[in-house]
């Protein structure tokens, strides 16, 4: 399907909820904030009027910013999990009318209100922050598991309980490597309870990135062929910990040996390592 629009009437840019996302609570209301570009002049909100599925939205405040409006609303409850349409009327007409669409989910059930940072190099290793709601109390690790993606094969490590309370849960957890074919992977993210299965979250997008191995910088950029010059040198994305006996590092095609290596800090978006240069010919390498 291909379609024409009228470039001089409002167009819907953004639909957000309190939890980030274009989703609704079923067991009360909700509040959105709606973005329309090419929005006509508007007094204030009684010239606004909405409706979701069928239901008054009531519509809070508005707010212009350029050719923008940034109309909050208060979406009703509803009865259903499932995918309902709305639409705002600028003036009260017709034709100044935005159609949008909100997802109402089970608030009952354990759902991800956050995870932070949301996107990480695809090796694994980052460390981030998930908190939910309506998540079981636990008190052990081994009682939580984190998947990521849809196939069951990844889940995060390191997994430490930050607070685990009635309505609220912080977890700290360490991604693991995740495959990404070219730039970028979205993985849904699922938190477990062992003991209680049927207390499984609703899923929350992540997003891994291809990441390759780079040298950022190298302090001398230069030595005698005689060798034993310290070189600190700074490669992004190459987390390997602090020990050095993992490490291989050449200066052309000679080997340094592990004594002089040294890895001074190791994190998953930056080493940075000393070496003592080894004797060479001279020449570039």
């Amino acid at each position: 399907m291909f379609e024409y629009f009228d470039p001089e009437l409002p167009k819907l840019k953004s639909v957000v909820g309190e939890n980030g996302r274009a989703e609704a609570r079923r067991s009360g209301s909700t509040k959105f904030q709606i973005t329309v570009s090419k929005a006509p002049r508007v007094v204030g909100p009684a010239d606004i009027s909405s409706k979701i599925a069928g239901q008054d939205a009531f519509v809070q405040s508005l707010n212009r910013l350029d050719d923008e409006l940034i109309i909050s609303i208060v979406a009703p409850a509803y009865t259903a999990s499932e995918t309902v349409e709305g639409f705002l009327r600028l003036n009260r007409d017709p034709k100044n009318s935005v159609i949008f669409a909100i997802t109402y989910i089970d608030d009952s059930l354990p759902s991800i209100v956050e995870v932070s940072p949301s996107t990480a190099p695809d090796f694994g290793g980052t460390v981030v922050f998930i908190q939910l709601t309506n998540f079981p109390i636990v008190t052990e690790t081994h009682a939580v598991i984190v998947q990521f993606g849809s196939t069951g094969a990844y889940f995060g490590t390191s997994i430490s309980i930050i607070s685990s309370k009635v309505d609220s849960t912080l977890l700290q957890v360490q991604v693991p490597a995740f495959p990404v074919a070219k730039h970028e992977v979205n993985a849904p993210i699922v938190v477990k309870s062992v003991r209680q299965t049927n207390r499984v979250s609703l899923p929350c997008v992540f997003h891994f990135q291809k990441k390759g191995i780079s040298i950022e910088s190298l302090e001398p950029m230069q030595t005698s062929i005689l060798g034993g010059t310290t070189v600190y040198i700074k490669v992004a994305f190459f987390h390997v910990g602090l020990d050095n006996n993992v490490i291989t590092v050449e200066f052309g095609d000679v080997l340094v040996h592990p004594q002089n290596i040294s890895v001074t800090s190791s994190a998953v978006e930056s080493t940075i390592m000393v070496i003592v240069t080894p004797q060479s010919d001279a020449g570039m390498v």
